[in-house]
């Protein structure tokens, strides 16, 4: 496990998690505007083409990432493999998470 402090201005870089099966987090404070957990989709396509759209909100299905608003409390676990990051706490608070990785044993070893 390991305990994330970001003050204003702090970030996270994207990154993934090697020789793991899942990832997660759980946000111990999180106050309004502290940086949302970004994944993005691992498709290479997803960057080279895209289809044409009309106008609006974008459909789920052509999403090419996914943000989650931190909130005190809750736990998001994701495959170790998705590449991810965390933006730029916009807040006048600290951000307080925990990231903590799950592999099988016997796996690598």
């Amino acid at each position: 496990m390991l305990k994330h402090l970001n003050p204003p201005g702090g970030y996270n870089r994207p990154h993934t998690h090697p020789n793991s099966l899942w990832s997660g987090v759980y946000y111990v404070k999180a106050p309004i505007n502290s940086g949302h957990l970004k994944i993005e989709d691992p498709k290479p396509c997803n960057l080279i083409s895209r289809p044409k759209r009309k106008q609006g909100e974008l459909p789920m299905h052509l999403w090419n990432e996914v943000h989650f608003q931190p909130v005190a409390g809750r736990l998001i676990m994701f495959p170790s493999w998705l590449n991810h990051c965390v933006d730029s706490n916009q807040s006048n608070d600290i951000r307080i998470s925990v990231s903590f990785n799950f592999l099988q044993r016997g796996m690598f070893v």
